[in-house]
């Protein structure tokens, strides 16, 4: 059985939605005698069974619970993780493969209690509470994607721009030299998805000199860990590029700076 890395910021593209109560922790990390093997090895005991005749998830973008067991210095098992998360199942099964294929063997609404073989120590168990709640749409295009809302803010430029996340201060903000890391999604304002990082389960990494205009002045307003969505005239987007194969006239961006150079 593949070992799993679980910690949040070891999986790609996780986006935490809620914290959420957690349940009774665990008395013990001894698998009990009523679990159930899967056919790869791995062990999980229903703690809430779903309806008869639930599906499962596709190995897409989806939505779950977990809370992950540990000890803490006393011996104690807390819950050293928790919460409902949103991932690219792709990103999922190269990081965490074991924490993939329990997912795809999870009913959508049941939750089980998992035991894992933490990676490289067989000796070493570690304990998750897993409910997949559904497969999900991973860009659904914003509300306000058909026009610029009166409540955003305007630049010289004709450049529109909301702060949809603002990150704690510091961090300073990219230069129209530097590289970029981000995650992105973009749509015409019809609500049609065009481009995503997210759908494609990799951060982009760009030079922020060869992007469209309303991008090399929107970026540099941002900080690491904001995420704005931009709207962006066609001059400023691709009309004015000969031969683009972005969209022409106006698009709504929404971005999230992870770092840059």
């Amino acid at each position: 059985m593949s070992g799993l890395r679980i910690g949040f910021f070891c999986l790609l593209f996780v986006f935490p939605l809620q914290l959420w109560a957690a349940a009774k922790a665990p008395a013990s990390l001894d698998i009990p005698a009523k679990a159930v093997e899967s056919a790869t090895g791995m062990r999980y005991m229903v703690l809430l069974a779903a309806k008869p005749g639930a599906p499962s998830i596709k190995p897409d973008f989806f939505e779950y619970r977990v809370t992950v067991w540990q000890k803490d210095a006393s011996g104690k098992f807390v819950a050293n993780e928790s919460g409902v998360l949103r991932a690219n199942f792709k990103s999922i099964a190269k990081s965490a493969p074991a924490l993939a294929r329990a997912a795809l063997l999870s009913p959508v609404s049941e939750t089980r209690r998992w035991w894992f073989s933490l990676a490289g120590n067989a000796s070493q168990t570690q304990i998750i509470d897993l409910t997949v709640l559904g497969n999900v749409d991973p860009a659904p295009a914003p509300s306000d994607v058909a026009s610029v809302p009166g409540n955003a803010n305007k630049t010289a430029s004709g450049l529109a721009y909301r702060v949809i996340k603002k990150a704690n201060a510091g961090g300073g903000s990219p230069s129209a030299q530097s590289v970029i890391t981000i995650d992105y999604s973009g749509w015409t304002p019809d609500g049609k998805l065009f481009d995503s990082s997210v759908t494609r389960g990799e951060k982009a990494t760009f030079p922020l000199s060869g992007l469209i205009s309303g991008w090399k002045e929107g970026l540099t307003l941002m900080s690491p860990g904001d995420t704005y969505r931009f709207w962006i005239p066609g001059h400023l987007a691709y009309d004015s590029i000969p031969d683009a194969n972005g969209p022409k006239g106006m698009l709504v961006f929404d971005v999230t700076l992870y770092s840059f150079e």
